[in-house]
């Protein structure tokens, strides 16, 4: 069962929290294999370690053993693990919480530094963050449902909705590339979402963190303008990687009327027409079990 609905609108004006951003570059730091060999030491006996996995519990055993060892700072490891959920979440992080990563996974000064430094920058943005989340990502996309219908104001709403699935440690952040980019503001509820790149993937960042193996229901709203000359719409929909499940539903406002779909791969001079029909009373749908590195043309 999805959890209550995040209803997401695009902002452009926003920058990204340099909070969650240095909890992915400490994700980073904990997957290197020096560190990885000190946390696979606080698994319980047989477990099979996953590659990303990063278990809240063994990272509160190692650093409670380590503060222990260095300065004789007797604490239960439980009394560290919700500081490192919610510091490796993004949710809260602080230099001493850095330092206390550091003295455990004995990260060099140079690792160090470069967190407290994310960690002190207001509103940064850093590429090694951006490429954490590609390669280690917090949460998958799947089911999108666009709906297309005219506003009456000589504009058409898309509307996107997609299922966000939080992966093994939970989610406050991941990357979407929304296959529409648009340059104006919108009020954003339950996150912040900066668009990063011109292909238009976005970093969304969220409000309240998504608890682990838990989905949400994602929400998108654009007005676009799609008319064009003789009274037709055309709507060009570019859809960067791969997703998985597309479903496209047109409300054409009218009665009667023909829709086409074309398809053209990026890079590609041509494009092929893969759907036509005529609306049943007024609408139109189809669906596509996957749709990589290619623009979706439609016409109605």
């Amino acid at each position: 069962m999805l959890s209550p609905d995040i209803s997401l609108l695009l902002n452009t004006n926003f920058q990204v929290s340099s909070m969650v951003l240095t909890s992915t570059q400490l994700r980073q730091a904990i997957a290197q294999p020096s560190a990885r060999k000190i946390l696979s030491q606080y698994y319980p006996a047989n477990t099979r370690i996953e590659e990303n996995d990063l278990s809240v519990r063994a990272i509160s055993r190692a650093i409670a053993e380590s503060q222990q060892r260095l300065y004789g700072v007797n604490v239960s490891p439980t009394k560290y693990k919700d500081r490192v959920r919610r510091a490796i979440a993004g949710q809260s992080l602080t230099p001493d919480t850095v330092h206390l990563f550091a003295d455990t996974f004995e990260f060099d000064d140079e690792t160090v530094d470069q967190l407290l430094s994310q960690l002190s920058h207001e509103n940064a943005l850093f590429s090694t963050a951006l490429t954490y989340l590609h390669e280690f990502p917090q949460a998958s996309v799947n089911h999108a449902f666009l709906d297309i219908s005219p506003t009456g104001r000589g504009t058409t709403e898309l509307s996107i909705n997609c299922t966000i699935s939080a992966l093994e440690l939970g989610s406050s952040s991941f990357i979407l590339f929304v296959p529409f980019t648009v340059g104006e503001a919108y009020k954003v509820q339950g996150c912040t979402a900066t668009r990063v790149s011109a292909e238009g993937q976005w970093l969304f960042e969220l409000d309240e963190p998504l608890a682990p193996l838990s989905n949400a229901l994602l929400t998108m709203c654009f007005e676009v303008d799609t008319e064009q000359e003789g009274g037709s719409h055309l709507m060009l929909l570019p859809f960067w990687g791969k997703y998985n499940a597309i479903a496209i539903r047109v409300n054409s406002g009218l009665d009667t009327g023909e829709v086409a779909i074309e398809t053209q791969g990026m890079g590609a001079t041509e494009s092929v027409q893969i759907s036509d029909g005529v609306c049943n009373s007024g609408v139109y749908s189809r669906y596509f079990p996957a749709v990589e590195n290619e623009t979706l043309k439609i016409f109605w």
